[in-house]
């Protein structure tokens, strides 16, 4: 993972993602913020006898819009491959809290580490995902 102060990416977009709401699609929702630990999203990972989560999208790779048809494809796809790996998923939207951009379906994956992550991500085309440690507290991944 790549720090931000060194990343390829322009300022305003990782600005962006660190902004953006990911909201996990449990009863209630889960609305969860970079950097700011969750004490619901730590009851959550507990019930599910896990300290650490990923979250990820297949949607808009390199934060290039498609069609929303094209997202949700890739969206399936990502969904089969955890499937097939055998991983726990809960289903996930992200969005600007602006709505300057479309909200992008997402799936937060139990018991995922970093490498899952990054590996995912870099195979669907993205610059960033949500990484969750046992401290309950969301933290973006830069990957460019």
């Amino acid at each position: 993972m790549i720090d931000a102060a060194t990343s390829a990416l322009p300022g305003e977009l990782i600005a962006a993602y660190r902004a953006a709401h990911y909201q996990v699609l449990t009863a209630p929702p889960l609305l969860l913020q970079i950097d700011r630990p969750d004490a619901a999203l730590a009851a959550l990972l507990q019930k599910h006898g896990t300290g650490c989560a990923v979250l990820l999208t297949a949607s808009n790779p390199a934060s290039e819009l498609l069609a929303e048809d094209e997202n949700a494809q890739r969206q399936a796809a990502l969904l089969a491959e955890l499937a097939q790996r055998g991983f726990a998923t809960l289903p996930a939207r992200n969005e600007a809290p602006d709505g300057g951009w479309p909200a992008e379906l997402s799936v937060l994956v139990l018991n995922a580490d970093a490498e899952l992550g990054t590996d995912l991500a870099t195979q669907f085309g993205q610059n960033a995902f949500v990484m969750i440690g046992h401290d309950a507290t969301p933290r973006l991944a830069l990957l460019r």
